[in-house]
C-alpha cells in the first residue's frame, strides 16, 4: 500500500511540472505570435508611404482625438503640438527630436521615420493683455488690459510671463506653449502708435444691441462694403470724432478710446455713400444727402459697377442698379451767407451735419464768422440776416 500511494503521488507531481512547463511554452509563443502580428499590422498601415527613395522618409502624424487614433497628415502640425517620442522611431535606428516647430533627424544610412504628435495640455490657461492709458494690470512700466481676443492690426506683440517654465511662440496670430505640464502665461500686446481703436459693427440677425434702435450688430473684422451702408459711429470718450472721409475712417481724440462704426443692410436698391464739401474744401462722409445749400456735383461722383446716378432738384438720389456702391458728392454753394448745420442724435449724444429740424429741437449754439450776422430759428424755419459775406455755424438739439 505504501509503494502504490508513492508511485501515485510522484506521477500527480510529474503531470503537474509537464503541464507547468506545456502552459510556459504556449504563453510565450502566443505573446511572440501577437508580438509579430501587431508589427505586422503596424507595417502594413505605415507602408505605402515608404516608396519614396530619398535617403530619409518622414511620415508625419497626428492623433484624432476623436476616433483615440493616429492620422497620416501630409504637412507639419501648426502651433499647440508635441512630439510623442514613446512612439516615435525609425526603422533603422536613426532619431528624431523637435525643436522650435522643425523636426531634426539623425541617422547614418537610408531610414525610414514616423513622427507622431499630440496637442499639448489643455491645462495650459492663457491671458490675453493689450495696451491701454488706465489698465487694470501694471507690467514693464506700461498699463494692460484683460481682453478675451487677440488684438487687431493696431497692437503687436511684445512679450509674456509662464509659470512652470512655459515658453511662448507667437506666429502668424497662433500661439504655440511648450511646456512640460500645467501651466498660466499672460501674452502682453502693445499698441502701434495712438492709443484709439476702431471696431467695426455690421448689422446681423442676433449679436449685440447697437447704434439704430430695434436693430443688432456683430462684430467684424473690416468695414463691409457691397449690401452695407455706414450709418454712424459710438466711441467710448464723449470727447473723440470719427471722420469717414474717401472710404477711411480717422479717429480724433487726446485720450485713449474705442471707437465704433456701425453699418446697416441695404433694405434694396445700391449702396449710396453721400459726401459733403466743407467750408475748407474738403468732402465729409454723411448719412443722407442735404436738402438745400448744396449742388451736385457729377464729375465727381460714380458708381464702382458703372451704375447711372440720378440727382433730383431736391437733391434725391436714386441708382438704375440694385447691386452696386456708389459715392456722390455735394459741392457747397458760394454765396454771402454759408451755413453749416448740426443736430445732435439723441441715441448717440453726438453731433452729426444736418438740415434744420421742423419740430421738437432748439438752438444750443450758434456763431458767424465774422461776427457780422443775427440768427433767429422759429416755427421750424431759420432766418439769417447779415451785413455782408460770413460763415455761420448752428447746433440743434
Amino acid at each position: 500500500m505504501k509503494k502504490n500511494g508513492f508511485i501515485s503521488t510522484t506521477l500527480i507531481y510529474t503531470f503537474f511540472i509537464i503541464f507547468l512547463l506545456l502552459m510556459i511554452f504556449l504563453l510565450n509563443n502566443y505573446s511572440r505570435v501577437r508580438y509579430l502580428l501587431g508589427e505586422i499590422k503596424y507595417d502594413i498601415k505605415n507602408s505605402f508611404s515608404e516608396i519614396s527613395m530619398a535617403d530619409i522618409n518622414l511620415n508625419i502624424f497626428v492623433l484624432n482625438p476623436t476616433i483615440n487614433d493616429y492620422e497620416l497628415v501630409k504637412e507639419m502640425p501648426e502651433g499647440g503640438y508635441l512630439l510623442n517620442g514613446d512612439v516615435s522611431y525609425c526603422r533603422n535606428g536613426g532619431t528624431i527630436s523637435y525643436v522650435n516647430d522643425e523636426i531634426i533627424i539623425d541617422a547614418k544610412e537610408r531610414d525610414y521615420c514616423y513622427a507622431y504628435f499630440t496637442a499639448y495640455s489643455r491645462d495650459v490657461t492663457i491671458n490675453v493683455y493689450k495696451e491701454t492709458i488706465a489698465g487694470t494690470k501694471y507690467f514693464n512700466e506700461k498699463n494692460y488690459t484683460k481682453v478675451d481676443a487677440i488684438p487687431g492690426d493696431t497692437y503687436e506683440f511684445n512679450t509674456y510671463e509662464c509659470t512652470n517654465g512655459a515658453k511662448v511662440e507667437y506666429k502668424n496670430r497662433k500661439f504655440n506653449i511648450d511646456t512640460a505640464g500645467q501651466a498660466e502665461c499672460n501674452i502682453y500686446f502693445n499698441r502701434i502708435g495712438e492709443l484709439q481703436e476702431l471696431v467695426f459693427m455690421q448689422e446681423a440677425d442676433t449679436c449685440e444691441d447697437g447704434y439704430t434702435i430695434g436693430k443688432k450688430y456683430q462684430r467684424v473684422a473690416s468695414a463691409p462694403t457691397t449690401g452695407y451702408r455706414y450709418i454712424g459711429y459710438k466711441c467710448d470718450s464723449a470727447e473723440a470724432t470719427v471722420t469717414y472721409l474717401n472710404g477711411k475712417f480717422t479717429i480724433e481724440s487726446e485720450i485713449e478710446t474705442v471707437c465704433y462704426a456701425y453699418f446697416n443692410k441695404n433694405t434694396g436698391g445700391a449702396q449710396i455713400n453721400y459726401f459733403i464739401e466743407s467750408i475748407d474744401g474738403v468732402y465729409n462722409s454723411v448719412i443722407d444727402a442735404p436738402t438745400f445749400g448744396y449742388t451736385y456735383n457729377s464729375a465727381k461722383s460714380k458708381c464702382l459697377n458703372g451704375g447711372k446716378i440720378t440727382v433730383d432738384a431736391s437733391n434725391k438720389v436714386t441708382v438704375n442698379s440694385t447691386d452696386d456702391v456708389c459715392d456722390v458728392y455735394f459741392d457747397l454753394r458760394k454765396r454771402d451767407v454759408q451755413l453749416e448745420i448740426y443736430v445732435m442724435n439723441r441715441e448717440t449724444g453726438k453731433w452729426e451735419v444736418g438740415k434744420v429740424p421742423k419740430v421738437g429741437y432748439e438752438i444750443y449754439n450758434a456763431g458767424c464768422n465774422p461776427n457780422n450776422a443775427s440768427i433767429e430759428y422759429k416755427n421750424g424755419k431759420l432766418e439769417i440776416e447779415s451785413d455782408g459775406p460770413t460763415v455761420c455755424t448752428v447746433y440743434f438739439r
